[in-house]
């Protein structure tokens, strides 16, 4: 199992706590360690109107520990309610690009890199914003 496989069966356990039907999770890493975790509820944030999404609460979560470093990285997932039984490497994500809102909150914030799951190739796959992060 390579780093990012690591890091991907964390934020898919992290999914699993969500309590909706689309269950989103995140890892935020810095360096080789989590940092912070987060997973969508209902929630209301000011960035959401509907839910806390995982990014959100990730990145909520690291700030109320207190850290505030730069270069992180975060991992976003998301999968499906069916999937609650499955072991997590037997999962498959779907896709779970950040919306515009958290894009703007991630980009407030010292993220380097996102990496999210994807729809891609029947299902499989990770991919990062379309458009670079700005430092």
């Amino acid at each position: 199992m390579n780093k990012h496989d690591f890091y991907v069966q964390e934020a898919i356990a992290e999914a699993k706590k969500s309590l909706m039907i689309q269950k989103h999770g995140c890892v935020i890493v810095h360096r080789t360690n989590i940092i912070s975790r987060g997973h969508n509820s209902n929630d209301r944030h000011t960035y959401s109107k509907f839910s806390l999404h995982a990014e959100i609460a990730a990145i909520n979560n690291m700030s109320k520990q207190g850290i505030f470093v730069d270069n992180i990285v975060m991992y976003v997932v998301r999968i499906d309610n069916n999937d609650l039984q499955k072991q997590n490497d037997m999962i498959q994500t779907k896709n779970s690009k950040p919306c515009a809102n958290c894009m703007n909150c991630i980009t407030s914030h010292k993220v380097k890199k996102v990496y999210f799951s994807s729809d891609k190739n029947n299902g499989g796959g990770f991919s990062t914003p379309s458009h670079p992060l700005p430092r």
